[in-house]
């Protein structure tokens, strides 16, 4: 990269009378020089008129860099380039082949002690709350606050181990909230894979549950596709509770730990739907039950659906910002096959301990029972 310094104003004025005076020297000695009734007069004239223009030239190029420096200075120095988002905690695994996951663990914290992660605690991503029904501490995920876009992912690496460091030599627990898992809040799975590998196995063998709580139909299509699946140990200590009363059982303190969106899905009141069949052109209709309270849709599966080989129910939440468009239609009867009868759906219902009176659950199973010029098909379109 070439520099150019710009001269001040007063320089740039001196040059230009400097060029004018050279060009006006240059006109009178060629001038003295060639008489007039001299042959060559014509050709020394021209000689003159070129060296004018010359020097206009280099006087006009001389105030273009002066601008152009000027305005360089302004605008200050280049932004630095925009790097794909690769860890620059953790060496490629080419770098590393040789040195063992629970090496590169302490090596990550010893390195990086003075750096700061308190942007990230802020955030409450991953945070230690407070301990089970067994008196062992427990370590929240909220899914939906890792907005991909706006994190700084060495800084949650770093954080994260900080967190996990001391439970080398006890047990804990960790709980995910999978609540509106979206596309924004998908980890790259190279990060997961990197994390994995750097883990001691010691913290490892120290989880003694793992709680996933309203798993939603993307998170099952982002594990599917990222192949991502839990190691035998882990997929037994997993747990799928379904309410705060479930959750009760397991923890000390479950309202106080999770974030209110997730608590008032469970204790607002709402209106409870059912039966529903959820249509999907691609699979047959899942009958599910709808829950609609004044910030939230939920859509809850009554019938049991797989991530990482276990079976569980899935909640799908949508804010109601996410609403892009409403529209009833009548029903069409190819839409409405299935097991959607109201005893099966009675029964998953009260498997799943939500908080619907039975009473009113049981007029709601009543009142299914009639014709279906009742019924109706609901077309919910979210962004």
């Amino acid at each position: 990269m070439v520099r150019i310094q710009a001269p001040s104003k007063n320089g740039d004025k001196r040059k230009s009378t400097l060029a004018r005076n050279t060009t006006v020297a240059a006109a009178t000695t060629a001038s003295a020089a060639v008489s007039p009734t001299s042959p060559s007069a014509a050709d020394g004239a021209a000689a003159v008129t070129a060296k004018a223009a010359e020097a206009g030239e280099i006087t006009s190029t001389e105030n273009l860099f002066t601008q152009l420096s000027y305005v360089m200075r302004q605008l200050g120095p280049p932004a630095a380039p925009v790097e794909p988002m690769q860890s620059k905690i953790i060496p490629t695994v080419a770098e590393t082949s040789s040195v063992s996951g629970e090496d590169m663990f302490y090596e990550i914290l010893r390195r990086d002690a003075n750096r700061s992660t308190d942007a990230i605690a802020k955030k409450a991503i991953i945070y230690l709350g407070g301990v089970s029904r067994e008196k062992r501490p427990v370590i929240y995920v909220i899914a939906r606050r890792m907005q991909m876009q706006y994190l700084d992912m060495d800084a949650v690496l770093l954080h994260t181990l900080r967190l996990i460091e001391p439970m080398a030599t006890k047990g804990f627990e960790v709980f995910f909230d999978l609540t509106q898992f979206s596309p924004s809040n998908e980890v790259p799975i190279q990060w997961l894979r990197q994390l994995k590998r750097i883990i001691p196995e010691a913290i490892i063998g120290n989880v003694q549950a793992i709680y996933w709580y309203n798993v939603n139909s993307y998170f099952r299509k982002y594990a599917k596709q990222g192949n991502l699946t839990l190691p035998q140990r882990l997929a037994r200590r997993s747990v799928f509770p379904h309410s705060l009363s479930d959750l009760n059982e397991f923890l000390a303190s479950p309202q106080a730990d999770l974030p209110p969106g997730t608590v008032s899905l469970d204790s607002d009141n709402g209106i409870n739907i059912t039966p529903v069949s959820r249509v999907s052109r691609t699979s047959p209709p899942m009958p599910c039950m709808v829950k609609v309270t004044p910030e939230a849709v939920q859509i809850t599966a009554l019938r049991r659906q797989e991530v990482f080989g276990l079976s569980t129910y899935f909640n799908d939440v949508y804010h109601i910002t996410e609403i892009a468009d409403l529209q009833i239609a009548p029903v069409a009867d190819q839409y409405l096959h299935g097991d959607t009868d109201a005893d099966s759906s009675h029964k998953v219902r009260s498997a799943l301990q939500r908080t619907a009176s039975r009473n009113s659950e049981g007029d709601r199973s009543t009142n299914s029972k009639g014709t279906k010029a009742e019924e109706q098909v609901v077309s919910i379109r979210f962004e």
